[in-house]
């Protein structure tokens, strides 16, 4: 008689929100890559609880207030330097991009010459948490889905220098409704293989901040 090999709970945990963040990224149309910067000056970033509540309540409050077809993917990272909170994600806005300006909740910055796609500064998160930038996409969109989802990396293994885990009650964050794909096959390898090329490929999608 040998032992069973003991489930890894936690891996499969994190595999799942993985395979998870990847459906929702591929199966939705996402307009702008949402970088946020936290200011300490603005919002205690050593909590990070407390951060995320307040960023998901903001969110909550764009649907429930002022644009109903927003929506997004928000996954939370540690600077591999610092340790300090900041975020990626995917947005989509209800609202056309005449009213988000009009309304004073854009502000456009400039294009990227390499990349020739337009950048905002996004007023309402700037107000309240930090630098705040919106990059329109224009292409790679399927690129930028497993960079973002990468950092749900195993927890064995660390990326970067850092050891990914989840930060606040959750691997990543989405809001409600998103579209998703009728079936994903993506086992333990394959995302991990996934994990490994994304996190040594040049993103062509990086910005400033």
């Amino acid at each position: 008689m040998y032992d069973k090999k003991e489930r890894d709970y936690e891996e499969e945990s994190r595999v799942r929100a993985f395979r998870q963040c990847v459906e929702y990224g591929l199966n939705n149309d996402w307009q702008y890559f949402l970088t946020v910067t936290l200011d300490d000056k603005k919002i205690d970033s050593k909590n990070h609880n407390y951060v995320i509540k307040k960023l998901l309540k903001e969110f909550n409050n764009i649907r429930g207030r002022y644009d109903s077809g927003f929506r997004y993917l928000l996954v939370p990272e540690l600077s591999p330097k610092s340790n300090r909170l900041h975020f990626h994600g995917l947005v989509k806005f209800g609202k056309s991009l005449e009213e988000l300006k009009k309304d004073g909740e854009v502000k456009y910055l400039g294009v990227n010459k390499k990349f020739k796609n337009r950048y905002y500064r996004y007023e309402r998160f700037f107000r309240k948490f930090g630098a705040s930038r919106l990059d329109e996409i224009v292409r790679d969109s399927p690129a930028i889905v497993y960079y973002i989802a990468a950092y749900l990396g195993k927890g064995n293994r660390k990326i970067d220098n850092r050891k990914i885990d989840k930060i606040g009650s959750r691997f990543y964050y989405s809001s409600k409704g998103l579209n998703k794909a009728s079936k994903i096959k993506l086992d333990k390898t394959a995302a991990d293989n996934i994990i490994a090329a994304v996190r040594h490929m040049t993103a062509t999608f990086q910005n400033e901040f």
